[in-house]
């Protein structure tokens, strides 16, 4: 049902899979907001993808079969990676959110979403059925697709799995920690590298510098050796992503014009305590409906809020009197820090980090750079020509 993978094979699926959508509206990017401001999340979306949606199994069907399947079949009744050549530049249609980004095509570090699509730089996209079938809802212009592996497709999989560790869930504590760990990483377990890498760090406290030094599985493997490692089924794992980063932008798209800050399963909007999104299915704990995240009678009231990109926000709130902040900075755990932040401090550190990362691009080594006027906690970033203060 699902077959191991040779290297080769497990490797020419791997550029069909991609992780979640994580986008800032521009609308609202580094601007403060004050109050309205909510958040939903989807109950275990992974889990619910992978129990409810049609996924592949098998190998890929033969060339000769896949020519007699008609092409709206290829998506609806099948399981579809397509390669998709663009013949010019390509551009998001008006009023549409961008899905397509750096980070999906370039395999870099940036999530920058593009809004047009240069077919000199980006020649070509792999793109699964699920998102092929918004990409040309979303995107105009002009290219060729093909379908490059097409699979039979069937429900169900793990649906005694799932209700085993949901029964397991009720018991709370322990048993209830224990079956979301083993539900939410099942999908990702399908998707594990065949070769692992680490990395070797040295550090100098003299010189209050590091560096680091790559070691790679396959270093310590003949080509025999590697040809004979095999990968777990790496297609569910497409699918389950790519099904699951349909259903955010979807609802994403659904509120447009209230969007804030959308990652992977979760989604901030500015609307009124009193109204609720557009188009979504509302449920505290129904697998795949969206929980309102930020209860009033839990949380409090919304002061204000700063979103500055991928998982950087702050948001203030105020429940009996007091104001409290969440804070999400990816490499920051210092909650006192966190705790003292306003919007404004908020705002001067963020900018102040992207201009060291602008700065770090070009250079190799490494530096310990603390910044008392901020109050940032220390962190290694990379060196630029002299310490920043």
């Amino acid at each position: 049902m699902f077959p191991r993978l040779k290297p080769d094979m497990w490797n020419s699926f791997r550029p069909y899979y991609s992780g979640g959508f994580t986008f800032v509206n521009p609308k609202f990017n580094n601007v403060v907001i004050k109050n309205n401001v909510k958040q939903y999340d989807v109950n275990s979306l992974y889990p619910h993808t992978m129990e409810n949606y049609y996924l592949p199994y098998g190998l890929p069907l033969s060339k000769n079969v896949v020519d007699k399947i008609p092409n709206n079949d290829l998506d609806e009744k099948h399981f579809t990676l397509w390669k998709i050549t663009l013949l010019s530049d390509l551009h998001l249609k008006d009023g549409y959110i961008p899905f397509i980004g750096k980070k999906n095509i370039f395999k870099g570090k940036g999530s920058e979403y593009l809004k047009t699509l240069d077919m000199k730089d980006v020649p070509i996209l792999n793109l699964p059925s699920p998102i092929k079938l918004l990409f040309e809802k979303y995107y105009t212009g002009s290219y060729d697709m093909e379908p490059e592996f097409v699979f039979k497709v069937q429900r169900k999989f793990f649906e005694d799995y799932f209700e085993h560790w949901k029964e397991k869930k009720k018991n709370g504590g322990v048993d209830k920690v224990e079956s979301k760990l083993m539900m939410n990483s099942l999908y990702g377990k399908y998707g594990q590298k065949i070769f692992f890498d680490s990395y070797k760090f040295t550090i100098c406290h003299k010189t209050k510098t590091y560096s680091q030094e790559l070691f790679s599985e396959k270093t310590d493997l003949t080509k025999e050796q590697q040809e004979d490692k095999v990968g777990k089924y790496i297609p569910v794992a497409i699918a389950t992503s790519s099904f699951a980063k349909a259903i955010t932008i979807k609802a994403v798209q659904q509120n447009a014009e209230n969007f804030i800050y959308c990652d992977t399963d979760s989604m901030h909007l500015r609307i009124d305590n009193d109204v609720l999104p557009d188009g979504i299915d509302i449920d505290d704990d129904r697998f795949g409906a969206w929980k309102n995240e930020w209860d009033i009678k839990k949380f409090g009231y919304v002061i204000e809020a700063v979103y500055s990109g991928a998982k950087r926000y702050m948001v203030r709130f105020k429940k009996d009197g007091k104001p409290y902040n969440i804070v999400k900075v990816a490499g920051i755990t210092n909650d006192d820090w966190k705790q003292k932040q306003t919007a404004k401090s908020f705002k001067k550190h963020i900018d102040f980090q992207i201009k060291i990362k602008e700065a770090c691009l070009q250079k190799k080594s490494y530096i310990r750079v603390n910044d008392e006027n901020l109050k940032l906690p220390g962190v290694f970033l990379k060196k630029i020509d002299k310490t920043l203060k």
